[in-house]
């Protein structure tokens, strides 16, 4: 019965399911003599939110469950010599019918600055999406420090790459916890956070706001 009417209710605003709580309650304690005291608007309430913790859990061990399908290389401790290179890159989306990118080729070397210029849906953010290996090219090769992205252990690939997104989005802590969160070898000194700032041209209005230990 309970699950029957928990169903039903759900599918009417929220009055409607308040209305039906009062009623069934009601009607319980018509019935059976202390079911109000054993079974009450609250109890009601755990039954109906319950059916959607259960559907959202479930949720939840199916992305523990999965399979990352971006696997760790073999490759790691290359000497850093700061290139990156498309070698006829072509790449789509999973399930998609046609490619973003197609035969795409070009080097960036150290010290050069590269502009990726188009329109929205050209496939920009996709080149850069492929650097550190969010996804797999669909073929051709993309090389940083003349090897294959997908010869790399991900975290040694990964600690070459200072990626900044277009949303830009902060962790609850300090600015110097936000700014050290991707070095994995130990906790970043004070002085490599400065660095770390000064290089992004953040300095300034951080050091404004209190500085590094100044709270997000």
């Amino acid at each position: 019965i309970f699950p029957e009417i928990i169903i039903i209710s759900q599918k009417f605003p929220h009055y409607v399911r308040l209305l039906w709580i009062f009623f069934f309650h009601k009607i319980l304690h018509d019935l059976i003599p202390g079911a109000s005291s054993v079974l009450n608007p609250h109890v009601i309430v755990i039954f109906m939110i319950l059916p959607r913790a259960i559907v959202a859990a479930r949720r939840v061990e199916e992305g523990i469950d999965t399979e990352p399908s971006i696997k760790d290389g073999e490759v790691s401790d290359i000497p850093r010599n700061g290139t990156v290179e498309f070698r006829n890159v072509s790449f789509r989306y999973p399930g998609a019918s046609g490619d973003v990118l197609h035969d795409i080729s070009f080097t960036a070397t150290k010290g050069e600055t590269v502009a990726l210029i188009g329109a929205t849906g050209s496939g920009k953010t996709s080149i850069v999406d492929l650097i550190p290996r969010f996804y797999d090219v669909t073929s051709g090769q993309v090389l940083v420090d003349g090897v294959d992205v997908r010869e790399y252990k991900l975290r040694d690939l990964r600690d070459r790459i200072g990626y900044v997104p277009q949303k830009a989005f902060m962790f609850k802590g300090t600015v110097g916890y936000n700014v050290s969160y991707g070095d994995h070898s130990s906790a970043a000194s004070e002085e490599a956070v400065l660095r770390a700032l000064d290089i992004a041209q953040a300095r300034q209005f951080v050091d404004a706001a209190g500085g590094p230990s100044s709270e997000v």
